[in-house]
């Protein structure tokens, strides 16, 4: 059994490869580490989802690449002035 660092680390990197496929997301034009959000995102999905999915890799790789495309996105929105509701 991996650990939940290892498991991270696996959703993450899943994720990162998901996300390649056809993200809208260009963290060139952002001031955020690529990894580091995806693995951010890839800890937080892993502690409160592990359970629901019940240990989908698959899955909670999805919903990774999912979360950091929405983070990305409100970032982009957030800095070309668009407020939150």
């Amino acid at each position: 059994m991996s650990t939940t660092n290892e498991l991270v680390n696996l959703i993450a990197e899943m994720a990162m490869e998901i996300d390649k496929s056809g993200s809208i997301v260009d963290f060139g034009a952002l001031e955020v580490d690529e990894e580091a959000v995806f693995h951010l995102m890839a800890t937080t999905v892993v502690e409160s989802y592990c359970d629901m999915f019940n240990g989908s890799v698959l899955a909670m790789a999805t919903v990774t690449a999912l979360v950091v495309e929405n983070f990305v996105l409100q970032l982009m929105l957030e800095n070309n002035g668009v407020q939150r509701k």
